[in-house]
């Protein structure tokens, strides 16, 4: 009854929300169904006002003129029918960074940058070394690494040429030039091994998980999210490629879904790699386990 007067509202009072401030404090009724209808409103206002977030709380009293309310409107209702406000706007935020982002790839997640943590941990000097990106999708990963450590050799692959053209895209517009994006599936293509480290955010959802009938799933590329084998199919196969590719002692970092740590671990200590972890995010769920190839066998024990 409650979300139900929320859409009354909104259809009927649209018409006499004036100014910025108004359609802030109108958010929840606006977009009743978004857990996050503030901040979908903020991005929305922004993108139509072609504005940042401190001018819309510098200037709250500024009126909306006519089109500018209709083109906010035509971008909520595509919010409220569950279109990613990302995939709305074209941008998402990453490692403070601004990606361009469309259908074509998996909108970056905050729980990603998990990845991009761990990798400048195990590898804090700016020094030479070769890294791989493994589905790069957007290019959100590899980039903020190449930002963070210019003097790496960083590859990125994807399977989409149009994910590719899109992580290209974001190169571009972020200064970098020292990526090399390459079609591959997985580790299929790759040339200039052997690696220091590899990561990955492979499709770890289960074909038949329900967390894929959420409306905004609906938008995502499938086969950036699901994988057979009850979401493990891809990292198994990264897993067992990457033994060929990494350098002895060289690390690979492994996305999975909450559920998925021991199984992920369990692979791991299949293919005899060594120093395997799982590290949480920051809602303190398994997220990414790392492991290093083992180098025994090489004589190379540290």
């Amino acid at each position: 009854m409650r979300i139900e007067r929320k859409r009354r509202f909104a259809t009927n009072h649209f018409i006499f929300l004036l100014c910025i401030q108004d359609f802030l404090n109108a958010a929840v009724f606006l977009l009743p169904d978004s857990d996050t209808a503030r901040l979908d409103v903020e991005i929305a206002l922004k993108t139509v006002l072609n504005v940042d977030q401190g001018y819309l709380y510098a200037h709250p009293e500024q009126a909306l003129l006519s089109d500018e309310k209709n083109n906010l409107n035509e971008l909520l209702e595509q919010r409220k029918a569950g279109k990613p406000m990302a995939y709305l706007t074209g941008h998402q935020e990453f490692w403070s960074l601004d990606f361009k982002v469309n259908e074509a790839v998996l909108i970056p997640r905050q729980e990603t940058e998990l990845l991009v943590e761990l990798a400048l941990k195990f590898f804090p000097q700016n020094d030479s070394l070769k890294m791989v990106d493994l589905g790069t999708g957007s290019g959100a990963i590899a980039l903020s690494l190449a930002i963070e450590r210019p003097m790496w050799r960083i590859t990125a692959t994807d399977i989409s040429e149009q994910a590719l053209g899109i992580a290209r895209l974001n190169a571009r517009q972020l200064g970098v030039s020292s990526v090399c994006f390459l079609k591959s599936n997985w580790c299929e293509q790759l040339t200039d091994s052997p690696y220091d480290l590899m990561v990955s955010n492979p499709p770890y959802i289960a074909q038949d998980d329900v967390h894929l009938q959420a409306p905004n799933m609906r938008y995502e590329p499938q086969e950036a999210l699901v994988a057979a084998q009850a979401g493990l199919a891809d990292l198994t196969v990264i897993i067992e490629q990457a033994q060929i590719f990494l350098k002895p002692g060289g690390y690979l970092l492994l996305e999975h879904g909450c559920d998925q740590g021991f199984a992920v671990r369990e692979l791991l200590a299949q293919q005899d790699y060594q120093s395997i972890e799982t590290s949480q995010d920051l809602s303190s769920k398994d997220r990414v386990t790392f492991a290093r190839k083992n180098s025994i066998f090489l004589g190379l024990n540290e």
